[in-house]
């Protein structure tokens, strides 16, 4: 007798890099809705993702993280706890930007602590550069906003000055987490006395 293998709980949460044709990604349809999408950028363990999905049932979140057993473990924490709105990709976030999401389409994109590439020899690998930030503002629906968190003292000043001297996006409040939306990243850096460094961007409405 062929014995069938039982999906792993959250495996319909986890999203497929389509191949080898990238149409952009129908939103409606991935989550059978119309409502806003909000991305987090760098998932990790989805502590923020689920504290914040379950607090706004009617926003669509996509997470997207490069480490697969992570995915796997954020899919299964979503399902326990009857996340829908919810949708998750291991991939990497330009990747996904530039080929897989419509312009025009993102309420809000978090960005919480990226690698911020210590060494000088590696910092044209950090995320925040102003070709990146171009993207993103294409992407971005009017009024769209980018939420940023780092401890790095020397990567928060270096991308606040890059994000705020931008030519289309403007600085405006900056995203306070609840307790509870804090990331494990977070969460270690505060008991040791680091704080994040928080600042945000939008794009104009018109």
């Amino acid at each position: 007798m062929t014995q069938t293998t039982k999906p792993q709980p959250g495996a319909d949460l986890i999203l497929s890099l389509p191949a080898p044709v990238l149409p952009p990604w129908n939103f409606a349809h991935i989550f059978g809705n119309h409502h806003p999408l909000e991305i987090d950028a760098g998932s990790g363990k989805g502590r923020f993702l689920l504290a914040r999905a379950k607090k706004y049932p009617n926003t669509n979140f996509l997470g997207i993280e490069r480490q697969n057993n992570r995915i796997k473990k954020v899919a299964r924490k979503a399902a326990r706890v009857h996340c829908h709105n919810v949708r998750l990709v291991k991939a990497d976030i330009s990747f996904i930007l530039q080929n897989l999401i419509r312009d025009n389409s993102i309420r809000t994109l978090y960005i919480f602590y990226p690698d911020p590439w210590p060494k000088r020899r590696h910092h044209k690998r950090r995320l925040i550069q102003t070709a990146f930030l171009d993207l993103v503002c294409q992407k971005l629906q009017p009024g769209g906003k980018v939420h940023f968190a780092t401890d790095h003292t020397d990567y928060a000043a270096v991308a606040k000055t890059c994000m705020e001297n931008h030519d289309t996006l403007t600085p405006c409040d900056p995203f306070m987490p609840s307790p509870e939306e804090k990331t494990d990243f977070e969460l270690i850096f505060e008991a040791h006395g680091l704080y994040a460094n928080r600042f945000s961007v939008q794009k104009p409405f018109d």
